[in-house]
Formats: structure tokens, sequence, C-alpha cells
């Protein structure tokens, strides 16, 4: 795991990179810079997962350089320095989903807790990667059609409806761990959002998002027989970020909440 610092005060970049025990909060490179130009040099050469990074910094500062990189996709786990408690700061690092915000004068011992807080998110982080590949492969493995078995129960008709149909069913079937909506499955398909929910409708009886549900719903069944995986590893393998939502949706389709489901597998 490794970090960046950001601070345009020598002597800051100085005191962190130099006081903290990093091997502790196992942390193994700590990379340094003193303005977001140098900061972004770094992103581009070393894989970073934390950054401690000070917002008041000449030119571009610490706030415009973590919007550039979350433009970007990158989303290290951020904690902002300032000398200023500023409420429009703290709602900006807010929006840019930031894990904490520090102010200066600062103890040692309060950004070293602050740190552990990004190294315990970073794993959970990684951890969460790890099971939605799993969760996918291991599905796969269940799967009892194969590709071409799914085309040949396809209809026969070769229309470009059922062919744009096929698309939208498929990008579903690979993207649902994702959170995609209607625009991505219709970009997908080449096909206005408007028309595609209607033609779908019609092959299908229900709308594109509800036949991802009902995938997302499915495979969490699969998942559910596992003892291995938890009722949240398995709303978050499938696709849903909130638990509460997950257990609603899961009993309004299945008629039971997932813990009930589980209990009588």
């Amino acid at each position: 795991m490794n970090i960046a610092i950001v601070d345009d005060n020598i002597s800051t970049l100085s005191t962190l990179s130099g006081s903290i025990d990093w091997k502790a909060l196992s942390i193994e490179e700590v990379y340094t810079a003193q303005s977001a130009d140098e900061a972004m040099e770094l992103f581009e050469k070393y894989p970073i997962d934390i950054l401690l990074c000070d917002i008041e910094m000449p030119g571009t500062d610490g706030l415009t350089l973590v919007r550039t990189l979350r433009a970007a996709g990158n989303m290290a786990v951020c904690i902002f320095l300032t000398a200023h408690a500023e409420f429009d700061y703290a709602r900006q690092a807010i929006e840019l989903n930031s894990l904490d915000y520090i102010l200066k004068p600062f103890s040692l011992q309060d950004v070293t807790e602050k740190l552990r807080s990004a190294v315990l998110l970073c794993r959970e982080r990684a951890e969460n990667s790890s099971y939605i590949k799993y969760g996918k492969l291991w599905i796969s493995s269940q799967n009892a059609l194969d590709r071409d078995s799914r085309k040949k129960l396809m209809p026969s008709e070769n229309s470009e409806e059922h062919q744009g149909i096929h698309k939208a069913k498929e990008y579903m079937k690979e993207h649902y761990t994702e959170p995609i909506t209607l625009n991505d499955i219709a970009a997908y398909t080449n096909y206005n959002p408007s028309y595609l929910s209607t033609i779908f409708r019609r092959h299908e009886g229900i709308p594109p998002l509800d036949y991802l549900t009902n995938i997302r719903i499915r495979q969490a069944r699969l998942l559910l027989a596992c003892k291995d995986f938890s009722i949240s590893d398995v709303a978050l393998m499938v696709g849903f970020q909130n638990i509460s939502y997950f257990n609603k949706i899961f009993k309004r389709i299945v008629g039971q909440t997932p813990g009930e489901y589980k209990a009588g597998m």
C-alpha cells in the first residue's frame, strides 16, 4: 500500500514523512510533492492508494487536485489538511468522497489515527473487489447454460429488434455487478433509452431495469446457497450498494428476506 503526501510547506512534508511509523500502518512507499502538478506526476508514475493533501497551496489547490483525480477515475482514499475551518472546504471535501479533514496545527497521533482508518478502507475496498470477482466466477461455474446454449434458445427471428434486445440482455448479464443505468444499456445497443424500454417491454413483458433486477436477485439466490458468503457480501456481489434496499427488493421478489432464504437452504 502506498501514500502520497502533498503540501507546499517543506517542513510539514518532512514532519509527516519522517515521524510516522509507516511500517506499523502497512504502508510500503511514501511519496511527497510540494504542488498539485508534482502530485499528478506521482499518480501517473506510481499506484497510490492514499492521498494526504493540503488544501491551500499556490497555483492549483488540493480540492482542485482531487477533483481532477476523480474526473480521471482515480478513487484514492483522500485525507485533507487545512489551516482554516471553513464550511465550504468541508462541503467540497465531502462532495469529493474524501475520508476526513484535519485542521492545522495537527498532532501526529491524530494524523496516524486518520491514516489507520484510510488503510482499513483500502483493505475493505480490495476485499470487496475480490468478492465481486470471486462471486462472478462462482456464479459462472454454477450456470447450467453456456453462451452457445443460450443462443440456441433465442427466438429464430433475426430482426433488428431481437438483436437489440439480445444485446441489452447480454450487457446486463455481463455488467449486473456494476451500477449501470438505462442510459448505459441503451448506449450499448445504440438505441434511444425510451425506444429500448418500449421494445424490451413488448418482447419481454417487463422494462429493462426490472429484467436487470431479476438477474441480480437470481444470482443472489445462488450465492446465498453458499455458506462462505454473508448477506452483505452477496448484496455487493450482485450490484447492490445499499443492504437495506437489497433486503427490500429480495423480499418483494422472492417472498422472503435474504436471511430467511439463507436459513432455509
